[in-house]
């Protein structure tokens, strides 16, 4: 059986390098939530926020990505992660949900996702994902999924490379 996925465990084995795109994209995309996450970071790890808007930018999403794992920064983990995928990783989104016949709107679940796939349908859209994108961005969805949206989805988390 798989580890129990967490918001926290998302950040902590996400790569600095998945984390610069992650935050990049979300930085572009939502400022203000870029902003909040540098604010938050900052005050976790007892950083004046100025000093870690001068870091470059892979060292400062290497901080934030480090503050994303401590317990009192799950929701803004979780928001993060929300903002990233339904804004950025649209098409990797649809094509899951098309693969397992859940119905969605551009990628985001209008109603509850309902029973869990077989697993062979399940393993098949996932190696279609991981042919189609990033094995990391692949991962991260599947595992943000898992816990946000399919959290009562028994073998979805043994699945997640």
């Amino acid at each position: 059986m798989a580890e129990t996925i967490t918001i926290r465990n998302i950040w902590g084995g996400t790569s600095d390098e998945a984390a610069a795109t992650v935050l990049g994209d979300v930085k572009r995309e939502s400022p203000e939530m870029y902003r909040e996450a540098v604010n938050a970071a900052a005050a976790s790890l007892k950083l004046r926020p100025q000093v870690l808007r001068q870091q470059p930018a892979s060292r400062q999403a290497a901080t934030i990505r480090r503050a994303l794992t401590q317990v009192n920064q799950l929701d803004l983990g979780a928001h993060l992660l929300i903002e990233w995928l339904t804004k950025c990783q649209k098409p990797m989104l649809g094509q899951f949900l098309d693969d397992l016949g859940i119905s969605h709107e551009d990628g985001t679940v209008k109603e509850n996702v309902g029973a869990e796939p077989d697993a062979e349908r399940l393993s098949t859209a996932i190696e279609h994902l991981n042919e189609n994108f990033p094995p990391e961005h692949v991962r991260i969805y599947l595992s943000a999924f898992s816990v946000i949206t399919a959290d009562e989805w028994e073998t979805l988390p043994d699945l997640i490379g």
